[in-house]
């Protein structure tokens, strides 16, 4: 292997670890839920106001998302 390989190697095994530990640290602490949500308030017609362009939906205009 060449020296660039080597340390190009060494990033990605550092990285996997890092994203493991970060990874168990975050599957250790509970998540917690709220008792009760108002399902009411959020019913109705959302519209999307800011996203990230996909290349699926490049012909769509105004989205919107209509919830019982």
């Amino acid at each position: 292997m060449t020296q660039n390989m080597q340390y190009n190697t060494s990033k990605i095994g550092i990285m996997v670890f890092v994203f493991a530990s970060i990874s168990m640290i975050a599957m250790s602490q509970s998540i917690q839920t709220v008792p009760y949500v108002d399902l009411e308030r959020y019913a109705g017609k959302w519209y999307e106001i800011a996203s990230i362009s996909q290349r699926f939906q490049k012909t769509v205009h105004a989205p919107q998302q209509n919830t019982p």
